[in-house]
């Protein structure tokens, strides 16, 4: 994936519209120099998070202005 939007040498892959689309979002919106992998494992956070977020209804929103949920401090 990161060869895909780092350079050229997929934009007629069948997902080609689609890496292109990535790199034209991050140039536009992100001063970014260098684009590394990171493994999951190292990435379990973010991973859980998204899993919470995703259990919500569509639409709802839910702004915190407390401590983090428990589930975050075990993660971190």
């Amino acid at each position: 994936m990161r060869e895909a939007i780092t350079s050229y040498s997929r934009d007629l892959a069948a997902g080609g519209v689609l890496f292109r689309s990535i790199r034209d979002f991050l140039h536009d919106h992100f001063i970014c120099n260098k684009i590394i992998n990171v493994p999951r494992v190292c990435n379990s956070s973010a991973h859980e998070i998204a899993k919470v977020a995703l259990s919500w209804d569509p639409g709802q929103s839910l702004v915190r202005s407390d401590l983090l949920p428990e589930f975050v401090n075990s993660l971190v």
